[in-house]
């Protein structure tokens, strides 16, 4: 019985002609060769930690390494998450594929097409290590934009910065949660960002992918958020958070985030006409009618003068806080008006749209980032 898998090898060879067997092995070791001098040439870029040895020229399994220019721990990334983030956009066709052994993640080169058996051209190795090279590229100059991204930030306070420890699988550039400039639950601002980030993945993948960011607790549920891939690095950043808040702003909102709107619009308006209740039934108030008689009013008070001047008020409120601030109204000249609070309003119609998806179309990301 131990001898029956002997017996089936002898009974192929016997059928097939040793010299075909031959130039089969050949073109397999000229093929692993031709990926070990094309990996080697990149070792500006990356370290192939090669495997399992000279010993077994026609196994070509290895890991790429990143060089001491790059930290991949800015990116979430280990070593074995380096390996699957190079081979998760499926782009190196059929000659790379990850395996794992013992609990390390590798690359392992197939030099024959697992269908149709057609060897790999050395074109079509060049290829895939090019790509390797890229994506590697990528990493360096997103992990540049990261330091951009810090300083940008400021600059948006409808966007806030995740810890990308928070968040599972590569970061990229990094990762922005939308705060909108209304008072909502936090459960409203989830949705928000789902749907914010649903829709940038739509129109722009390469740039965009959506991201739960884990709780400091688990009193917490966690945070959808938006992940910028790596290939944004590339792109004129501040033209890409400006497209996040414009497409914010424009997008259809959820039915939730409409109902919470309408609920801190109605709580404002019912406030303001208290404050305005209010103010008529002191403005009415009979010591105050006597205050304004002409002479009575007069001596009333310089004998009982009054505590607090109380000019006529303008009222309005802001759905970003819970208070309805008070306005005092300036007497007016013939040239002025009463000011208006500018910050209570909302049209997103009236954002100009600075980066359109012609913008993002021509950005100079040429790498193309699929894992997350």
């Amino acid at each position: 019985r131990d001898l029956e898998p002997l017996a089936t090898l002898w009974e192929q060879l016997a059928m097939t002609n040793l010299a075909d067997v031959n130039a089969h092995v050949e073109t397999h070791l000229r093929a692993c060769a031709h990926l070990q001098k094309c990996l080697l040439q990149e070792s500006k870029w990356f370290i192939t930690e090669m495997g399992p040895g000279p010993r077994h020229p026609h196994i070509i399994l290895f890991r790429i390494l990143p060089t001491k220019n790059l930290d991949i721990a800015n990116f979430n990334l280990g070593t074995n998450e380096l390996q699957e983030w190079i081979i998760a956009q499926n782009d190196l066709d059929h000659l790379l594929t990850g395996v794992q052994l013992g609990g390390v993640t590798g690359l392992f080169f197939q030099p024959f097409h697992p269908v149709s058996n057609a060897p790999a051209s050395h074109e079509a190795i060049e290829t895939a290590v090019g790509k390797i090279k890229a994506k590697i590229q990528s990493l360096l100059i997103a992990q540049q934009a990261q330091l951009a991204l810090h300083a940008l930030i400021n600059d948006y306070p409808s966007l806030h910065l995740i810890d990308s420890k928070t968040i599972r699988g590569c970061v990229g550039v990094g990762a922005i949660r939308y705060v909108p400039p209304f008072r909502v639950p936090n459960h409203v601002t989830d949705s928000l960002n789902l749907k914010l980030a649903e829709l940038l993945e739509e129109e722009h993948g390469k740039y965009f992918a959506p991201a739960t960011a884990e709780p400091p607790s688990e009193e917490y549920p966690p945070q959808p958020c938006i992940v910028l891939r790596a290939a944004a690095g590339s792109t004129d950043l501040k033209a890409t958070l400006e497209l996040v808040v414009n497409t914010a702003q424009s997008m259809d909102l959820p039915k939730d985030v409409m109902d919470a709107l309408s609920d801190a619009i109605s709580k404002g308006i019912e406030e303001a006409e208290q404050k305005i209740q209010t103010h008529n039934d002191t403005a009415y108030h009979p010591i105050t009618l006597v205050r304004k008689t002409p002479i009575i009013g007069s001596l009333l008070g310089y004998i009982f003068p009054s505590e607090e001047e109380n000019p006529a008020l303008g009222h309005s409120f802001d759905i970003g806080v819970p208070q309805t601030p008070s306005l005092k109204q300036q007497r007016p000249s013939n040239n002025s008006v009463m000011s208006e609070d500018k910050s209570s309003s909302i049209d997103p119609s009236s954002a100009q749209d600075k980066s359109s998806e012609g913008e993002v179309d021509g950005m100079r990301g040429d790498v193309a980032y699929q894992g997350n």
